[in-house]
């Protein structure tokens, strides 16, 4: 009996720590929550896998991250096109390039920014070059829409 009672200590005790752990974490980490959309994805491109992360920050700008998986080469899904851009369309604003998705050799890719908008759309559009100004025709290979709330 004497053992079991220690032990039911020894989890409360290590419980209560764990859980300070995880206060402390966030407060040191960040000041809001993350939030994460799958991403669509174009039948050009079905194996592909992807997922938007967005952390609303204190100072009032959005951390974003997007990782993808099985993503295709650009030139084998659409001909004349080299990189993948990654697009914020804001919906008061024009589309903004902002990176371009480095694939690795196992076809992922990560790309991090920072925004103000807590509403906004993504997309992931096969381009020429990866200074494109505005979203190529119909070149989008996956994205979503990102509401968080007010």
């Amino acid at each position: 009996m004497q053992r079991r009672g220690l032990f039911f200590v020894a989890a409360l005790v290590w419980g209560l720590g764990a859980a300070g752990c995880t206060a402390s974490s966030e407060v040191i980490h960040g000041f809001g929550t993350t939030q994460t959309w799958t991403l669509s994805i174009s039948p050009r491109v079905p194996a592909a896998r992807g997922k938007i992360s967005v952390l609303a920050g204190k100072d009032g700008n959005q951390t974003v991250d997007l990782e993808v998986q099985r993503l295709a080469e650009p030139a084998q899904v659409f001909e004349g096109t080299s990189t993948y851009v990654v697009w914020l369309l804001p919906p008061d604003g024009p589309p903004t390039n902002i990176g371009v998705l480095p694939l690795d050799m196992h076809l992922r890719a990560r790309l991090q920014t920072k925004t103000p908008y807590r509403e906004f759309d993504v997309e992931v559009t096969a381009e020429p070059t990866p200074t494109a100004t505005q979203p190529s025709g119909d070149t989008k290979v996956m994205g979503a829409s990102v509401r968080l709330p007010t």
